[in-house]
């Protein structure tokens, strides 16, 4: 059976794609993420799920990858938008967005080519997961 940390990260990608595609559709211009209220939140929202689902991973994966990807940031970011989502700072959605993602998706890509055979199996539904 797949394991848990593999079936969280096809979620994690799953979100990463989806904000790429979010930042494709304002035009990978961020006056144009400004100015659309939709994409912003799309944006937003991903970046939460990314952050929850980062931590659901076990200590194990995190301590594992943690040279290669910032899990306690992740988390802190998904914190920030959960309860201060008033304070968010655009600028910070915008860079994670555009310059974080891409490389989390990279980490995610790779993880999967290196183990074909811990991703093999069809996934468990999310809301089992959550």
């Amino acid at each position: 059976m797949i394991s848990r940390d593999a079936q969280i990260v096809l979620h994690i990608k799953r979100y990463c794609l989806d904000t790429r595609e979010a930042v494709m559709k304002c035009s990978n211009d961020y006056e144009q993420f400004l100015a659309d209220t939709v994409c912003r939140h799309a944006i937003s929202m991903c970046l939460l799920q990314i952050g929850e689902l980062s931590g659901r991973l076990t200590d194990t994966f995190r301590d594992k990858n943690k040279d290669r990807v910032a899990w306690g940031k992740m988390r802190g970011m998904r914190n920030f938008f959960a309860h201060e989502y008033h304070k968010v700072k655009l600028p910070m959605v915008w860079k994670t967005a555009a310059d974080d993602i891409p490389s989390l998706l990279a980490f995610c890509d790779e993880l999967i080519a290196s183990h074909p055979e811990d991703f093999a199996f069809p996934e468990i539904p999310e809301e089992d997961i959550l």
